[in-house]
């Protein structure tokens, strides 16, 4: 430091020694270190990836995970739409169709089936090929499709 008097001012930095102390936190050797353990990792990470790289198996399975064992499967000739609801996909929206189609066709076709085959639900509204496709592990239709299905108990409104 400068002897100064009591009196004299504070001599002024110069304007490039200040800026270049103010932000050099780090000298140029640390700085080189940090760039080359950088590099280092990173190009250990490079080579890791290379020899053992990432990747997805196949797409899921087309019907869930053992659901052909599955005792429970629903009939839609029976089923109420809370249940329906439960399958993985279909929703509160779709289930209620699914039983209000039901109730208009046993008003319009008593002691008949609504629902005999899987096929059947394509003629709902905005049931597709797929969507049917995804339900099958989930439903069951009765047996003989000329029996009339059990009875479905009253729905309060």
């Amino acid at each position: 430091m400068q002897n100064q008097d009591k009196g004299s001012a504070p001599q002024p930095v110069p304007a490039a020694r200040m800026a270049s102390s103010r932000f050099a936190l780090w000298t140029a050797a640390q700085r080189r270190t940090v760039l080359s353990l950088s590099a280092i990792l990173l190009l250990f990470l490079a080579i890791l990836n290379w020899q053992q790289p990432v990747s997805l198996s196949d797409p899921a399975t087309q019907s869930a995970l053992r659901s052909d064992e599955i005792a429970d499967r629903l009939d839609p000739n029976t089923a109420d739409a809370a249940a329906l609801a439960a399958i993985p996909n279909l929703g509160e929206k779709r289930a209620a169709e699914i039983v209000d189609y039901r109730e208009e066709f046993f008003r319009q076709h008593p002691n008949q089936t609504a629902y005999k085959t899987l096929d059947d639900l394509l003629r709902l509204k905005g049931f597709g090929v797929a969507t049917v496709a995804n339900l099958s592990p989930f439903l069951c239709f009765p047996a003989n499709p000329g029996d009339p299905p059990a009875p479905i108990p009253s729905r309060k409104k």
